[in-house]
């Protein structure tokens, strides 16, 4: 079974690179599409601080959901 990547998340990671940032899918959802499953959720590593992802998604909702460990989530 191949496991597609939804339209929202290369949208997330297109403009994150759009807006000169690397970003990478990283942890369960790997994990996931590596045995066949469909992920849940879908994180994102990038090199874009979380001041920057806010600033990047201007347009859309960006909560910070860790801000000790600078992890946002885009809604």
């Amino acid at each position: 079974m191949i496991i597609g990547i939804p339209s929202f998340v290369e949208n997330i990671l297109q403009r994150l690179s759009d807006n000169g940032y690397e970003a990478y899918l990283v942890g369960g959802c790997i994990r996931d599409i590596l045995m066949g499953k469909s992920p849940k959720d879908w994180d994102i590593t990038t090199s874009a601080m979380p001041d920057e992802v806010f600033k990047a998604f201007y347009d859309k909702s960006v909560v910070a959901t860790g801000e000790r460990y600078g992890t946002v989530t885009v809604i």
